[in-house]
């Protein structure tokens, strides 16, 4: 990124990095708790917490990648002027 004089890429937790709730209440198996979901809700937001962190994390993975894809073609169009500059100055 310095030697093509790109901006640098920073990649922050502010990019709607999901909230991951980490706190449950260790409950027992009872008809109460059978009767109103308790157990099955808790499961649910475990898994939409871990897919929305596996998706937010394939983003940011397809971020890095299209920003070396970018940075890639512009070192080699660099590279192709450097060697036609060479060819030209030497003859």
């Amino acid at each position: 990124e310095q030697r093509l004089g790109i901006n640098s890429t920073s990649i922050s937790y502010d990019l709607g990095a999901p909230l991951i709730e980490t706190h449950f209440k260790q409950i027992s198996i009872d008809r109460k708790t059978l009767k109103n979901n308790l157990h099955y809700k808790q499961v649910e937001s475990l898994k939409d917490q871990y897919l929305k962190l596996a998706r937010y994390r394939t983003d940011i993975v397809h971020i890095c990648e299209s920003r070396v894809d970018r940075a890639n073609f512009r070192l080699d169009r660099s590279h192709k002027a450097t060697f036609r500059r060479r060819d030209f100055n030497c003859c």
